[in-house]
């Protein structure tokens, strides 16, 4: 189980999940409760009980940046700190 577990994570990393979540906005004639159970379910494959602060900026920065090939290299990064902000190259 284990195994599957990992594969799946590999193949549909958190941070998409994560994304996925916090770019979701309800749909024009979506209705509320609709909405709550997209949100819902895409809470629980982003596994938010264990967002961290790094998570968090990495996240606000993936879904804020413009800058596409940017956010895509971030996106394939691991262990992504808050620290390390500073230290991105400008375009």
């Amino acid at each position: 189980m284990q195994l599957i577990h990992q594969e799946f994570l590999h193949a549909y990393p958190l941070i998409q999940w994560q994304i996925g979540f916090f770019k979701c906005k309800q749909e024009p004639a979506q209705n509320v409760a609709d909405y709550i159970a997209k949100l819902n379910s895409l809470g629980a494959k982003a596994d938010l009980q264990h967002i961290t602060m790094d998570d968090l900026y990495m996240l606000q920065l993936t879904v804020g940046l413009t800058d596409t090939c940017i956010t895509e290299d971030l996106v394939s990064k691991q262990n992504f700190t808050k620290d390390q902000f500073s230290t991105m190259p400008s375009p």
